[in-house]
């Protein structure tokens, strides 16, 4: 109920044209879209460049810290952030068949499942992703959930440009401020002429 209630109504209220896997915006529609676009650019004469990166275990490392100060920025509400933050630091056990492991406690999580946890790191990273977006504004930004795709069309030149500025902005902010890790085995930049 509060999923519905409140994560999903903050959604509505904060969108980003750039969060994808979500109603009316699915990952397929993410992944033709980035194609349609690398197709038009060379049609008309132009480059087309990509990179992705993957932020390494991270609904393990939002700072709860963080997810406080942007649920003020934000608006999201505080009372059930709060509420949410104490049950993911409670003790916890796994449960299998007759079998119980030692109770453990774990602060700083998200916990994957949740109903609020996809949401939660939407809120987490938004404001380093804001950033980007002001600061470069030509790059097509498109997210789905943990995975940051940047898209640049135009010479070759501008293409190198502005993909290096906006992805290692990107990168010293989800770092830096967000406290993730970016992945860099699964990093990669992809260009067309």
């Amino acid at each position: 109920w509060t999923r519905w209630a409140v994560s999903s109504t903050w959604e509505a209220k904060n969108p980003r044209d750039y969060w994808f896997g979500e109603a009316g915006k699915s990952c397929d529609v993410c992944t033709w879209r980035q194609a349609l676009n690398a197709e038009y650019a060379v049609e008309i004469g132009q480059s087309s460049g990509s990179s992705l990166i993957d932020m390494h275990r991270a609904y393990e490392l939002v700072s709860h810290k963080q997810l406080v100060h942007n649920a003020r920025r934000y608006g999201f509400n505080l009372r059930l952030l709060r509420f949410i933050l104490a049950t993911y630091s409670m003790a916890r056990a796994i449960l299998f068949r007759q079998i119980v492991t030692d109770s453990v406690m774990i602060a700083g999580t998200l916990v994957a499942g949740c109903s609020h946890a996809t949401t939660l790191l939407k809120l987490s990273l938004m404001g380093a992703l804001d950033m980007v977006v002001q600061k470069w504004p030509s790059v097509d930004l498109a997210v789905v959930v943990d995975d940051v795709q940047f898209q640049s069309m135009g010479s070759a030149a501008s293409v190198g440009r502005v993909l290096t500025g906006a992805v290692r902005m990107a990168r010293k902010y989800l770092t830096e401020e967000c406290h993730m890790i970016v992945s860099e085995p699964k990093f990669v930049t992809i260009s067309s002429d």
